[in-house]
C-alpha cells in the first residue's frame, strides 16, 4: 500500500529534510517543556474508545497530529508488510502495537531524533473491512466498526437467503435480519438492568432476566448474564474496597480520640494534683519556710501542664474534624453510588423501550411479508441449521473456528455462513 501524507508529492526527500529541520528549527526556539505521548507514560492518548486495544495490524488508514512538528502530522496507509512511513523517522512496524503504543514509539523517536519532546495523537481512520460469504443475500467485503458481531455482519448482507418469493425475500429476510439484531440488542440492556438493579439492592448474583431467552437462545443468554455476573463482582470489589478504606480511617480516628481523651484525663489529675501543692507551697512561702522561688517554680510546672492540655485538645478537635469528613465522605458515596445507579437504570430503561419498539416494528414488518411470526417453530429449526465460521489470518496463522451470533468479529475477518438443509417433511 502506498503511503499518504501531507507533504506534496513533488517534494523531495532533500526538500522533505529540510523542511523537518526548518520545524525543529522554529520548535528549538521556543520556551516551555511540552509533554509528549509517551515516552515517559505522562500523556493521555486521545484514543478513549472500546477499539484502542485491537492492534494497529488491523487498520488500514491513520491519522496522526504532532503539533510541535507539522510536517509529520497527516494521513498514512499501513503498507502490506505492517508498517508505516514517516519523513525522517523513517519506516516503523505495527505489527502487535496499539494506537497507544505507536504514539509513544514516534514521540520516542521524535524525541530522540530533535532532541525535544512532542505530542502524539494518532487515530485509526479506517479498519480492514470484514467479509461475509455463504447463504447470505449479498456476499462481499462492509466496513467494520467497533462492537461488530456476527449477527451484524449478517444483517448487513442482508440476512439469511432463502429461495422464497422473489417480490418478499429480500425485504423478509431484511426484517427478520433488523428483528434479531433488535432482540439482542434488547437481551443485553434486558441483561444489564438485571445487574444494575442487583446492585442496587446490595445482592451479590445477577438473575436471569424473565423473557430472556425469548429473545436470544438459552447459550446465549446465560453468557449474558454470567458476563453481568463477572461485572458485577468487579463493580462490587472496587466498590467495598473504597469504603472498608475509609472505614478503615475512621476506626484509626476513632482510636486516637480515645487515646486524647485519656491524655486530658490524666493531664487534669496532674493539674489539679499540682495546684493543691502549689496552695501548699504559697502557704508555707507566706510563713517563710521556702522561698519565693519555688513558688514560681510550681506556677510553671502548673503552666507547662496547661499547655500541654490545650495541645491534645487541639489534636482532638483535628481528629474529630477528619472522622467527621470521613462520615460525610461515607454518606456522599452511598448517596452518588445511589443516584448514579438510578441515572444508569432510566437510561437503560429508555433502551429497552426503544429496542422493544423495533422488535415488534420488525417483527410486525416480516408477519405481513411472510405470513407467519419470526420466531415460529419453523423458524427456530431454520435458525438452529444455520452455522457460521470466522476465518481469521493472526500473525500470518489462518484459523478457522466455529461462531455464534454474537460471537465479535475483528477487522479482516471472514464470516462463512452455512445452512444446512432439512428433507421436507
Amino acid at each position: 500500500m502506498r503511503m499518504c501524507s501531507v507533504l506534496p508529492l513533488s517534494l523531495s526527500r532533500l526538500g522533505l529534510v529540510s523542511a523537518l529541520s526548518l520545524a525543529l528549527v522554529a520548535g528549538w526556539s521556543s520556551v516551555g517543556t511540552i509533554v509528549y505521548a509517551d515516552s515517559r507514560g505522562n500523556a493521555e492518548s486521545s484514543a478513549k474508545s472500546a477499539s484502542d486495544g485491537i492492534p494497529l495490524s488491523s487498520a488500514e488508514r491513520v491519522s496522526v497530529r504532532v503539533p510541535e512538528f507539522p510536517v509529520l502530522s497527516g494521513e498514512y496507509r499501513i503498507n502490506d508488510d505492517d508498517t508505516i512511513s514517516f519523513p525522517i523517522v523513517g519506516r516503523l512496524k505495527v505489527t502487535g502495537r496499539t494506537p497507544v503504543d505507536l504514539e509513544r514509539v514516534v514521540a520516542e523517536e521524535v524525541r530522540r531524533r530533535a532532541g525535544r519532546e512532542a505530542q502524539v495523537t494518532l487515530e485509526v481512520i479506517e479498519y480492514k473491512p470484514i467479509f461475509v460469504n455463504g447463504y447470505v443475500v449479498r456476499a462481499g467485503a462492509m466496513p467494520w466498526r467497533p462492537g461488530y458481531t456476527v449477527m451484524h455482519a449478517e444483517a448487513l448482507a442482508g440476512g439469511v437467503f432463502r429461495p422464497t418469493d422473489s417480490r418478499s425475500a429480500l425485504p423478509a429476510e431484511t426484517e427478520r435480519a433488523r428483528a434479531a439484531r433488535a432482540a439482542a440488542d434488547l437481551a443485553r440492556v434486558q441483561a444489564n438492568l438485571a445487574r444494575l438493579n442487583a446492585e442496587k439492592a446490595g445482592q451479590t448474583v445477577v438473575q436471569m432476566p424473565s423473557g430472556l431467552t425469548e429473545l436470544v437462545t438459552p447459550v446465549e443468554a446465560r453468557k449474558l448474564v454470567a458476563a453481568q455476573n463477572t461485572m458485577l463482582g468487579s463493580r462490587r470489589a472496587a466498590f467495598d474496597a473504597r469504603i472498608k478504606s475509609l472505614e478503615r480511617g475512621r476506626g484509626l480516628g476513632e482510636e486516637e480520640i480515645k487515646a486524647l481523651h485519656a491524655q486530658v484525663v490524666r493531664l487534669d489529675e496532674q493539674l489539679k494534683l499540682r495546684h493543691e501543692f502549689s496552695k501548699s507551697v504559697k502557704a508555707l512561702n507566706i510563713k517563710g519556710l521556702v522561698r519565693f522561688e519555688r513558688t514560681l517554680d510550681e506556677q510553671s510546672r502548673i503552666a507547662e501542664l496547661e499547655e500541654r492540655r490545650t495541645n491534645v485538645i487541639v489534636a482532638l478537635a483535628r481528629v474529630h474534624s477528619s472522622v467527621s469528613s470521613v462520615l460525610r465522605e461515607l454518606d456522599v458515596i452511598n448517596q452518588e453510588r445511589t443516584a448514579s445507579l438510578d441515572e444508569e437504570i432510566l437510561r437503560l430503561e429508555r433502551d429497552a423501550a426503544q429496542h422493544q419498539i423495533d422488535v415488534d416494528s420488525a417483527r410486525d414488518a416480516y408477519r405481513k411479508l411472510t405470513g407467519q411470526n419470526v420466531l415460529t417453530d419453523n423458524q427456530q429449526r431454520v435458525s438452529s441449521n444455520l452455522s457460521y465460521e470466522i476465518v481469521r489470518n493472526d500473525k500470518g496463522a489462518v484459523n478457522t473456528f466455529p461462531a455464534l451470533p454474537l460471537t465479535p468479529l475483528l477487522p479482516g475477518d471472514l464470516l462463512v455462513v452455512r445452512l444446512q438443509e432439512q428433507p421436507s417433511q
